[in-house]
C-alpha cells in the first residue's frame, strides 16, 4: 500500500492562482490520487486474478473564477505475480508397473492445472519416466527401487 504507480502532471499555462491545479479521481477502486503532487498510489489489495485493469477518470482543476478542468482517462494494468499454486487433476494418482518393463517406458501421465487468472486456466501434461533398479529384499523377495 502506499507504492506510487504513476505521476500524474497537467500543465495550465495561465499564471497566478489561475494556474494551480488541483487533482481528483473517479472510479478510483483500490487507488489514491494526491490532489496537490498528482501521484497515484496503491489504496488497496490489487488481485490480478480478480481484475488486471483499471480504468480511472482524472480531473485537473485550475483554481480561477470560474474554475477550469480538464479530464483524461487512465489505465491501470496489474502485472501477473506467481501467487497461484498449480493444482492436480485428478489429485490422487496409481500406476502397476511390471517387473520387467523395459527401460524408459511411460507408467503415467501426471495433468495440471495452471490458474492463469480471471478464471482461465491451462493443463500442463509430462512423461514422468522411473528408473527402477531391481533388488531382492531379506526374505528373498524381488523389489524395485524406482528414481
Amino acid at each position: 500500500m502506499g507504492t506510487v504507480v504513476l505521476a500524474i502532471k497537467a500543465i495550465d499555462r495561465d499564471e497566478g492562482r489561475n494556474s494551480y491545479l488541483e487533482y481528483s479521481l473517479a472510479g478510483a477502486g483500490p487507488f489514491s490520487l494526491g490532489p496537490v503532487d498528482g501521484l497515484l498510489r496503491v489504496a488497496g489489495r490489487l488481485d490480478r486474478e480478480v481484475q488486471s485493469t483499471y480504468s480511472l477518470e482524472v480531473t485537473a482543476k485550475d483554481r480561477g473564477d470560474p474554475p477550469k478542468e480538464s479530464k483524461q482517462m487512465v489505465t491501470v494494468t496489474v502485472l501477473d505475480e506467481n501467487d497461484n499454486s498449480p493444482v492436480f487433476d485428478p489429485k490422487q494418482y496409481s500406476a502397476s508397473v511390471p517387473e520387467n518393463a523395459s527401460i524408459g517406458v511411460t507408467v503415467l501421465q501426471v495433468r495440471f492445472l495452471l490458474f492463469l487468472g480471471h478464471g482461465s486456466k491451462t493443463c500442463k501434461s509430462f512423461r514422468i519416466v522411473f528408473l527402477c533398479n531391481p533388488g531382492t529384499n531379506r526374505h528373498g523377495n524381488k523389489y524395485c527401487t524406482c528414481t
